[in-house]
């Protein structure tokens, strides 16, 4: 993928310059959210980790003024020239008025290829996500409304994902027939193969209204998430889902920060029907005038804290999956419950994650996160591996450490992370054990309108680790940005995954004695045989292997005139079945 984006930019300001300016003006309104791929929020982690401290908050989206919160903790007179390159990109950003109301525009030119048109059909296959696709225009307004209150609505111009039902390997989902059964495409609108009917109404992805004052935010709109410190995805909430139709709260301090968000999605009813025979399969379509059948909800509260003079970070994150074909109870909205109380198998599902990184030196962190979506306590429930009647564990392991150093007029970073998750991480049913209803689990779904048929796809992902269950990932990264120019990354994924995927179905375990043919054995990850139903694909138990995926990643862009800047990535990626 390569490509050119056009775009009004200003010059830095130099920080003696933004201070006197600040002194002739009103109260700063800070409280505009920056994005989860925010540069300002890279450059404030690369000069962490460079200094010796833990993690900034890894809840993302920020506002403007938890931002400056996390700057302020930076000594600026001890920086290095690197290091102060960029402190001071953070920092004039932030500081950047624009008036009351600010429109901007981009043009981007991207061009796309690749070599396989019989296995990467799907833009599931992808290891960029066909969703990170620039739009071929795209305009935006920022609102500047009082000094507590800033709203922000982008329109982009481009071409649709999904347009097709596409096929592969036994299973039917939501595809595009512009990408993956070319070698070549291209993002610009009405030009063959792309036409009318492929224009995109599926905006926005992100606009919002926030408001907030010093310490705390709100916001509610549409904007991605990322709760976690991993380089390759995040347990509770991953920075793949294109966007969550949201409401969220933070609070914060020096020391502590506190957030609360709930997300609604698309309900399964909409798009699992009946195959006949009383079990739901995948249909993964719809029409404009299909009745919402009910309400699919993601609620999760998050406490993060700071010790040990600052070198190290600690997260505490609950969440639930809350599904209602009727009424809300809206004792799921109570931001002072433990979520996990009001489990349920017909309406909740809940998960708990805990993280920590530590600074063991400047330049070095340390990191680890954990996943427990089921698991048996032991006390009078039943134990998988010994009792018949056990349900699989649940669980995520991260291990990870990053750096930083400046060079030169940049900073130069690298990362190494360890994930393994268990087959049935993230999966479960509403109904019986055998499938039938809609699923309640930790995969969601975005609807996609397409015009040309009066109908809409529906997209599904996992909501927190992009892989899911039943995975091994190792990825390493190492980039060097300057922040005033260009950037450079390179990153490998060595990724091992097994049979199970997003759509098979949650089942009981035996203990292995062989007397109970009716339940799969708890596998192992990653795991060689797909037991049970999978809701998307009839063939699944013919599934006898490990599916091995080793993707190298080049990627970088550099800044040509004040508005012109050229960009490109190059995946190199290779299935094998070891």
């Amino acid at each position: 993928m390569t490509g050119l984006l056009f775009r009004k930019m200003r010059r830095p300001l130099m920080t003696l310059m933004l201070v006197s300016a600040l002194a002739r003006l009103p109260a700063q309104n800070n409280q505009k959210v920056y994005p989860v791929d925010s540069g300002v929020y890279e450059a404030i982690r690369l000069l962490y980790l460079s200094r010796g401290l833990a993690l900034p908050s890894t809840s993302g989206p920020w506002s403007g003024d938890e931002l400056l919160l996390m700057l302020r903790r930076i000594d600026a007179a001890r920086l290095t020239p690197g290091e102060r390159a960029a402190f001071d990109y953070a920092e004039a950003l932030l500081a950047l008025r624009r008036g009351t109301l600010h429109f901007s525009g981009a043009l981007n030119l991207e061009a796309y290829g690749h070599t396989n048109t019989a296995v990467f059909t799907r833009p599931e296959d992808y290891i960029r996500p066909l969703g990170e696709n620039r739009p071929f225009i795209n305009l935006d307004a920022e609102v500047w409304i009082t000094p507590h209150a800033y709203g922000f609505f982008e329109l982009p111009l481009a071409n649709t994902i999904y347009n097709t039902m596409v096929t592969k390997d036994g299973k039917s989902a939501p595809g595009s027939t512009l990408f993956g059964a070319r070698p070549f495409g291209i993002n610009a609108i009405m030009i063959p193969p792309a036409g009318g009917e492929d224009f995109s109404l599926n905006f926005p992805v992100r606009g919002f209204v926030a408001a907030g004052g010093r310490g705390f935010s709100f916001q509610i709109g549409r904007d991605r998430l990322s709760w976690g410190p991993g380089e390759s995805g995040n347990f509770m909430a991953g920075d793949h889902v294109p966007y969550h139709s949201m409401f969220r709260t933070a609070f914060y301090g020096e020391a502590v920060k506190w957030s609360f968000n709930v997300s609604s999605f698309s309900f399964p009813g909409d798009f699992y029907g009946d195959d006949g025979a009383g079990n739901a399969v995948l249909r993964g379509w719809g029409s404009q005038y299909d009745e919402v059948e009910g309400l699919n909800l993601f609620i999760a509260h998050r406490f993060e804290a700071r010790g040990f003079n600052g070198r190290a970070g600690f997260a505490f994150t609950e969440g639930l999956m809350y599904q209602s074909a009727g009424a809300l109870d809206p004792v799921v909205l109570l931001p002072a419950m433990f979520l996990h109380n009001l489990y349920r198998m017909q309406n909740a599902n809940s998960m708990i994650t805990f993280e920590a990184d530590y600074a063991v030196f400047p330049a070095l962190n340390v990191y680890v996160q954990l996943a427990m979506d089921e698991f048996s306590m032991g006390f009078g429930e039943a134990v998988p591996g010994r009792d018949d009647d056990a349900r699989p564990n649940g669980f995520g392991y991260m291990a990870g450490l990053r750096g930083a150093l400046p060079l030169g007029a940049g900073m130069i970073a690298g990362s190494a992370e360890l994930v393994f998750t268990d087959p049935y991480l993230y999966l479960r049913l509403k109904n019986s054990e055998q499938g039938s209803g809609p699923r309640l689990d930790w995969v969601v779904a975005n609807r996609y309108h397409y015009s040309a048929t009066e109908g809409a796809y529906y997209v599904e992902d996992f909501l927190g680790y992009r892989w899911g269950g039943d995975a091994v990932v190792l990825n390493l990264n190492v980039r060097y940005r300057t922040f005033a120019r260009w950037n450079a990354a390179a990153n490998v994924m060595l990724l091992f995954h097994g049979a199970h995927d997003k759509w098979t179905a949650w089942t009981l375990v035996d203990n292995g004695d062989g007397q109970d043919g009716d339940h799969p054995p708890n596998s192992g990850t990653p795991s060689s045989a797909h037991p049970g139903r999978n809701f998307a694909d009839r063939n699944a138990g013919e599934r006898d292997a490990v599916n091995m995926i080793s993707a190298l990643t080049l990627s970088g862009e550099y800044l040509l005139l004040e508005n012109l800047r050229a960009y490109g990535r190059v995946d190199l990626v290779r299935m094998s079945h070891p």
